[in-house]
């Protein structure tokens, strides 16, 4: 334990090579699952002018939206935010 805390202690060279500044990790996350399973879509783009984003009322209360690239359920999981930035696989909607 002495080993560990002298290299600690003696500039800290350990320990910076497993932080990331926190800049880093936000600039590259994206809460839509889409992307980071198929990639960014075009620039500007939401899921909001898909074709892909569809409107679900099962019980005819609410409206949920879904991607039927994603999955279709009737789980809050497979929930899709119209304000996310688009997937590679945007397709416009007429």
């Amino acid at each position: 334990m002495r080993q560990l805390d002298e290299g600690l202690a003696g500039g800290g060279d350990a320990v910076s090579n497993l932080i990331l500044p926190i800049g880093d990790i936000a600039n590259n996350y994206d809460p839509n699952p889409m992307i980071v399973r198929h990639g960014r879509g075009p620039e500007g783009k939401t899921c909001r002018t898909c074709v892909h984003a569809v409107a679900t009322s099962p019980t005819g209360n609410k409206t949920y939206w879904k991607c039927d690239r994603r999955g279709m359920s009737r789980s809050t999981a497979t929930d899709h935010r119209l304000k996310w930035n688009a997937c590679r696989l945007y397709e416009a909607a007429p």
